[in-house]
């Protein structure tokens, strides 16, 4: 009887042990799967924020690198004639236009919708569907009050040395600042790159009207100043003569553009993320 006793207790603390060596291994099972999911989270995390670290470059090389074409594109066209006929398709070309054209809005901030204008690249890319998007916003800011070239000067006669009228007024004229902003997108990174021109713009002779302090209207041709009946008209020096410049594609002779030096604490490319303006 007591044996029998003994034998029971003994198979029961044996089968104790196994009971607390099973929970034993469920625990540290458990604790593994449970370790193993968190490195397979932290895995996954660490390569998500490697890929977009990896797309944001991407958006900012592309950004920055086909902005820079276009300046290439407008720095090696300054100063020529936009009505050049070897100069259709340029990005020069155009900016002249967008400058000069009425049909295209002086910017204003309370209607960027209107005035700010985005072109969306297509076509085949060479480097492939997936590298990214691109789209250049343009918008301008006339440097005269109603984008409206008009003033006075007081006239010198050219035979003393000084410049001549159309020289005075219509030579490397500011009329606009420019601003190409590049916009790049890859796997949902986005960045921007902005570039501000400030225009220097020469027109030509039938572009600007002149007037007199009585409101006769003159012009001036390389003989000297002439009425309405192109007749020659006696100008004195030191008289105001009013003027205004036409401004438009067709009366541009050339345009030079110049990067914008940048304000205190401000640069001059900024590249930036988000949306503007």
């Amino acid at each position: 009887m007591i044996r029998r006793i003994r034998r029971r207790m003994r198979a029961m603390k044996t089968e104790s042990g196994r009971g607390a060596s099973l929970v034993i291994v469920v625990c540290v099972s458990a604790f593994l799967v449970a370790f193993s999911l968190a490195m397979v989270h932290t895995a996954g995390l660490m390569l998500s924020q490697a890929n977009r670290r990896l797309n944001r470059e991407r958006s900012y090389q592309l950004a920055g690198s086909f902005a820079l074409a276009l300046d290439r594109e407008l720095e090696a066209h300054k100063g020529k004639d936009p009505n050049d006929p070897a100069l259709e398709g340029s990005f020069y070309r155009f900016a002249c236009r967008f400058l000069e054209e009425s049909a295209y809005a002086v910017y204003d901030p309370d209607h960027p919708d209107t005035t700010v204008y985005h072109y969306k690249l297509t076509g085949d890319n060479p480097a492939g569907d997936n590298y990214g998007e691109l789209t250049v916003a343009l918008y301008k800011e006339s440097d005269w009050p109603d984008n409206r070239i008009a003033g006075d000067f007081l006239y010198n006669d050219v035979s003393s040395g000084g410049q001549t009228p159309l020289e005075k007024v219509a030579t490397e004229v500011e009329h606009c600042t420019f601003t190409v902003e590049v916009r790049a997108g890859v796997g949902g990174e986005n960045y921007r790159y902005a570039t501000v021109y400030d225009q220097k713009a020469t027109y030509k002779d039938g572009a600007v009207t002149f007037q007199r302090g009585d409101g006769t209207r003159i012009w001036w041709d390389s003989s000297g100043w002439k009425d309405s009946a192109n007749q020659p008209v006696a100008v004195g020096n030191g008289e105001i003569i009013s003027y205004e410049i036409d401004s438009g594609l067709t009366y541009l002779s050339s345009c030079i553009f110049t990067k914008a030096v940048p304000e205190h604490g401000e640069t001059q490319n900024a590249g930036t993320g988000g949306e503007t303006p």
